[in-house]
Parts: structure tokens; sequence; C-alpha cells
């Protein structure tokens, strides 16, 4: 298959860009799954899950994103977080506000990955991040859904 058509490049590109630069560079964790995949013992996370998308010429996927938080009674923990997950999400090399992001696709069935394409975080604001959710723990958080797009083959 090419390597640009691959969701599994795909999915394993996010994943590393994610860890990268949240759970590496900040210490809060990142969970893959659906918003129930809550970590027991984090006072903060985020959750990433994989939308529709579609695969071919100029390709498009879904990523729902979700800051959480636990013991948080103002939301002000939440938002801390939700800029954090904002940032990660936002290229800040120009002097254009919401300057749309590129991370490398990578072929990850060679080791080591070799970058195919680039895939584009369209732009969001933090107006996109949705309103401040209480979950059934307590916890609260956010959904915020962002669209990418790649180029294949």
């Amino acid at each position: 298959m090419e390597p640009t058509k691959s969701v599994l490049n795909f999915e394993r590109s996010v994943k590393r860009h994610f860890i990268e630069k949240i759970q590496f560079a900040h210490g809060v964790k990142v969970v893959f799954g659906d918003s129930s995949a809550v970590p027991e013992d984090e006072e903060q996370w985020v959750t990433v899950s994989f939308g529709r998308g579609k695969i071919g010429g100029l390709s498009n996927m879904i990523l729902n994103v979700f800051p959480c938080v636990r013991e948080d009674s103002s939301g002000s923990k939440l938002s801390e977080l939700t800029d954090l997950v904002f940032e990660c999400m936002t290229d800040h090399s120009s002097e254009k506000s919401n300057s749309i992001l590129g991370i490398p696709l990578y072929d990850t069935r060679v080791d080591p990955w070799e970058q195919v394409s680039t895939i584009m975080f369209n732009p969001i604001s933090s107006a996109d991040c949705g309103e401040i959710l209480t979950a059934s723990d307590r916890s609260k958080f956010r959904m915020m859904v962002v669209t990418t797009n790649f180029f294949t083959k």
C-alpha cells in the first residue's frame, strides 16, 4: 500500500506528535481511544480519538481532542490545559494568528520512520474549543473537533 494512503501511518504520526508535544514536553498524559479512555491516577490528561475521513488526493481526517481535568471547580485548570492543546495544534513560527501547523506524516513500516507527506491541522481558535462539560465522575472536559488535511499519491 502507498504509505500516504495508510490510516495506520496517519494515526501513528498524530500519536507521535501529541506524545512529544504534550506528554514528553509538559508531563500531561495523552491517551488514545474514545472519550471514555480515562487514566485512573491522573489529575489532567488529553484523550485523542480518530474520527472519520477520506483518503485519496487531498485527504482529510477528523480528530476529536478532549482536554480533561479532575478536581477543578472553577474550570481554570481546564482552561490552562485547553490552551496547551491549542498551542500544540497551531504554528507559532509566523506572525499570523491561527497559522496552519504542519506535522510529518511518516511511513512507519520502515525503521527509522521516513517522512512521506505533511499533515496540516486546519486553523482553530479558542472559540472552537466547546463548552465545559462535566463527566459522571465530576471530571471536566471540552471536545475540540479538528480537521486535518494531507496529500496522498
